[in-house]
C-alpha cells in the first residue's frame, strides 16, 4: 500500500526530522461566555495555542469574552 502512495505525482516522503514537526488536526473549537454554540477556529492547532488565544479574549478590553472553552482536533474532539 505505501509503494502505491509513493507513486502519486508530488508525494514526498518525510525524514525523521520533518515528522517530529507535524501536529495533528489544526481546528479547535471555542465556546465563549458559556454559549452552546461552538464557533470553529481553523488554523489554531493546539490546546496550548487555543487556551492563549481564550486568555487573550479575556483579558482584553473590549472583547466581552468573561469565560471561553476549548475543544481541539489534536487531542481528538470530546476528550
Amino acid at each position: 500500500m505505501l509503494s502505491n502512495f509513493l507513486n502519486i505525482e508530488g508525494v514526498t516522503v518525510l525524514d525523521k526530522k520533518q515528522q517530529s514537526k507535524v501536529v495533528g488536526g489544526t481546528r479547535c473549537y471555542f465556546r465563549l461566555n458559556g454559549t452552546g454554540e461552538w464557533i470553529e477556529g481553523m488554523g489554531v492547532g493546539s490546546s496550548s495555542k487555543a487556551n492563549e488565544l481564550c486568555v487573550d479574549m479575556i483579558v482584553s478590553k473590549g472583547t466581552g469574552v468573561s469565560r471561553c472553552q476549548y475543544d481541539c482536533d489534536h487531542d481528538g474532539i470530546g476528550q
